[in-house]
């Protein structure tokens, strides 16, 4: 059935070698990124959520107003 309907689409032939082209060139990039990327940054980015909350004074995260 599936086959059947595929045949009637025009260009469907196309699609799978776009979408291998497209995941490769994706894959590609963020690969070239992986390897190429400074320690120290990932090492930044890493600590990142953990530091969020550590950059606000006490009151600030609080919805009182910091009123205790």
């Amino acid at each position: 059935m599936y086959k059947e309907i595929l045949e009637t689409i025009a260009g469907v032939e196309a699609y799978p070698v776009i979408s291998l082209l497209l995941f490769s060139a994706i894959f590609g990039t963020v690969l070239y990124w992986t390897l190429r990327v400074d320690r120290a940054q990932l090492a930044r980015l890493a600590a990142q959520p953990l530091n969020a909350d550590d950059a606000l004074p006490p009151e600030a995260g609080r919805s009182d107003g910091g009123a205790r």
